[in-house]
């Protein structure tokens, strides 16, 4: 059997056989995958990581660009080791009496300042990088998106997408225009039109009047 194939890079080079910032999981064999040396197993940590690759959960959670809470194992048996959790809480009185003091500590919010404390210690995860990022775009169009709506309803418009049909399909004004009076990218337009099922027409865009006057 061939080797696994490299697909990725650790900040020190090392070769990873999975992308850096995602655990790969196999939901049919309930099975996680290892960055370091491919191969799949019911759980990564702690005995594999520490015999194959002489490496704590935490060190290869960094290594791999996980968050630092990531689960290593597979999704099956995390349940059950909730279950026993569950059932553990249930039967003895010290964690019953320990979780009691802890949610006391939650309530005057010693535990958030304990964890913010603790998170500004260490770099961010790619994981969580990406995640910040994807959110982060996913606010930007949200609020670009409720500006335009804003703006067709100043523009003596029920909402956008009636904006859109006069504009667009009945007076067939050109994409810069409109991008222009939305006060937005013509990139928006675009999107909007697509999304609106009214085109857009390429041949309305400037890209293409200026390739045309060529």
């Amino acid at each position: 059997m061939p080797p696994p194939r490299v697909l990725d890079r650790a900040p020190d080079s090392t070769p990873l056989h999975a992308a850096r910032g995602d655990l790969t999981i196999d939901t049919d064999e309930q099975r996680v995958q290892c960055h370091l040396c491919g191969d799949w197993y019911r759980a990564l940590a702690p005995t594999h990581l520490s015999r194959a690759h002489g490496l704590t959960a935490d060190e290869y959670r960094k290594l791999v660009g996980l968050r630092p809470r990531h689960a290593l194992w597979a999704a099956d048996l995390i349940e059950a080791h909730g279950a026993r959790l569950r059932d553990r809480i249930a039967a003895e009185p010290q964690l019953q009496a320990a979780m009691t003091r802890g949610r006391a500590l939650a309530q005057r919010g010693e535990l958030q300042r304990q964890a913010r404390s603790r998170l500004a210690e260490r770099p961010a995860s790619l994981e969580r990088e990406r995640q910040l990022a994807e959110s982060g775009a996913r606010l930007g169009s949200a609020r670009a998106a409720a500006f335009r709506e804003r703006r067709a309803v100043e523009l003596g418009f029920s909402d956008l997408a009636s904006y859109y049909r006069r504009r667009y399909r009945d007076e067939r004004q050109r994409l810069d225009a409109i991008a222009a009076e939305l006060r937005c990218a013509e990139s928006a337009v675009r999107g909007d039109l697509q999304r609106l099922g009214l085109g857009p027409d390429r041949t309305r865009s400037y890209g293409a009047r200026w390739q045309a006057t060529r």
